[in-house]
């Protein structure tokens, strides 16, 4: 359980929370400043923008964690780091994820809620609402899981 603990402070908070927050940031921001410029208007405005800045972010927090594995494995890699050390890791960071995602999920319910009729219409507004804070929620602990397994095996995979 310790194992694991370290493994979500290091992986998890120090590299992909933070690191991948911070490089997030800086890069959405600089993107987000181009298209702008090139959309003459802000990229949330459409799906397609929006979609561009979740990909960067997924691959930037992705990278985050791939270093912070490297770091794990390299100075604080345990022979007692199980299979199900990586669980309870990836289940802290699934949480983590949440804690970012349900507010996201709540605007589209409520958005939903008050404007059934616009979404009965257009039931395809409603996925593509409900697409990029779904794909964060599926795609980020799923990396964080794949990329994890090698820090109890080296570049061994289970």
């Amino acid at each position: 359980m310790i194992d694991a603990l370290k493994h979500f402070a290091v992986v998890g908070v120090c590299f992909a929370l933070i690191g991948g927050w911070l490089l997030t940031l800086v890069v959405n921001t600089l993107l987000g400043t181009a298209l702008e410029s090139i959309l003459h208007a802000l990229p949330e405005k459409y799906y397609l923008g929006s979609a561009v800045l979740t990909v960067v972010s997924i691959v930037l927090i992705a990278l985050a964690m791939f270093v912070g594995n490297r770091v794990f494995r390299q100075r604080l890699h345990s022979p007692r780091f199980t299979c199900s050390s990586l669980f309870v890791s990836t289940a802290l960071v699934l949480v983590v994820v949440l804690v970012f995602v349900l507010p996201q999920l709540s605007q589209v319910v409520t958005q939903y809620a008050s404007h059934t009729q616009y979404f009965y219409h257009h039931s395809s507004e409603l996925l593509l609402m409900l697409s990029l804070s779904v794909a964060r929620l599926v795609v980020l602990p799923t990396f964080y899981y794949l990329l994890g397994r090698t820090a109890f095996h080296g570049t061994q995979s289970i």
